[in-house]
């Protein structure tokens, strides 16, 4: 009787076992089908070497409650971005790193995109958060036009292995000096993909506020952030604080009301790379200061960081102090993890077992790989 009565549930609670459906269709037919069931489409972009978009579909899109609610509201397609259509697709959207996942309106305006990695519910909460309108773009004309434009160079820089080439500066400085309008979407991909700095960076920070219209601030600002990280590497290449001030400074104006956020990653960037533990250290007090709750991910970093190649205990106890508000705010598994790590470098090994027992539990609860928390609680027990 078991196995009857488990063959039947399958169809009398089909969706006790959903995960994502992807359909394998051309992509103008998943838009078609789409607008038909009055759903949105979802574009899950990846490659074959891609590491994490395996994790995605073994973690993530096999998840009942994920594919109950993508199910619902899109129709699914995976495309291979190096391979036939999925180079269109990635020049168009200027698509670099995956995973990445692409969502459209029944008529082929992408409204949005998220990318890497993501457990299921952030991931639910991302697109919901994209669906009730946050970050979502607007239309643009020709969206099923998927050369558009686009000089040979551009698309050859998309193809797969020995098919693919990269311009001259020089072909590139042609292409946009002649361009009618850099802000359409061939003049924007080229400024995207192949400038790094010159008189077309300048470009860039004129032309921030149409760009961001059309594009969506996020790219905008991804683009204008790559390009000042350019110079906080050669500060570090250089050993020179005053490039990194320059930076600095030139956030102010090219990033406006959002430098703050980036001038913040530059100065830990620049300070873990130079091993200057006291002043990423104050950066970390800093940030503490201003929020541990929305600086929980950086505060981390910087503590796992000093944990790892910091020997001086008052950088360590600071940032243990942090770590401790961290995991009573945000009570991660990854963060409790970091806290019991730094305490017991700092010497505090009774407040060190304390959080890193709470990070076993926590971490098995979320089905976490718990392996270096237990020994970090033998090595703790043993010294004591």
């Amino acid at each position: 009787m078991k196995p009857t009565l488990l063959f039947l549930s399958l169809f009398i609670c089909p969706g006790l076992f959903a995960q994502v459906q992807f359909v394998s269709q051309p992509f103008e037919a998943v838009v078609a089908e789409a607008a038909k069931s009055n759903k949105l489409v979802m574009v899950d972009a990846y490659t074959d070497w891609c590491g994490w978009c395996k994790v995605m579909d073994r973690e993530t899109f096999s998840n009942a409650e994920v594919g109950n609610y993508i199910n619902e509201r899109f129709v699914s397609t995976k495309v291979d971005m190096e391979v036939g259509f999925g180079v269109l697709l990635a020049m168009k959207y200027r698509v670099s790193f995956y995973p990445q996942y692409l969502f459209f309106d029944g008529e082929g305006h992408i409204i949005g995109r998220l990318g890497g990695f993501q457990k299921p519910e952030p991931f639910i909460d991302a697109v919901e958060a994209l669906l009730n309108g946050k970050d979502r773009l607007g239309p643009l004309p020709a969206p099923m036009d998927f050369t558009n434009g686009f000089p040979d160079f551009y698309i050859n820089s998309f193809k797969k292995g020995k098919e693919r080439s990269n311009p001259t500066e020089e072909e590139v400085t042609a292409f946009l000096s002649s361009h009618p309008d850099l802000t359409d979407e061939a003049g924007w991909g080229v400024l995207w993909r192949f400038v790094g700095g010159g008189e077309f960076a300048r470009k860039i920070i004129e032309l921030r506020e149409p760009l961001s219209a059309k594009y969506g601030k996020q790219e905008i600002l991804d683009k204008l952030s790559a390009l000042l990280f350019s110079d906080v590497k050669l500060a570090i290449k250089e050993q020179k604080p005053e490039y990194l001030e320059a930076a600095l400074t030139a956030a102010d104006e090219i990033m406006g009301a959002d430098a703050e956020t980036y001038k913040q990653r530059y100065r830990q960037y620049y300070y873990q790379m130079t091993e200057n533990w006291e002043l990423l250290t104050n950066e970390g007090l800093i940030q503490s200061e201003a929020s541990v709750t929305n600086n929980a991910y950086a505060l981390n970093d910087i503590a796992w960081t000093l944990y790892q190649h910091c020997d001086n205990q008052d950088c360590l106890d600071k940032a243990a102090n942090w770590m401790v508000r961290v995991s009573e705010e945000v009570p991660q598994y990854a963060y409790l993890d970091t806290c019991a790590s730094v305490l017991y470098k700092a010497n505090r090994k009774d407040e060190a077992l304390k959080y890193a027992e709470q990070a076993m539990v926590l971490g098995k609860a979320e089905d976490e790989d718990v392996t270096a928390t237990m020994e970090l609680i033998q090595k703790i027990k043993k010294s004591m």
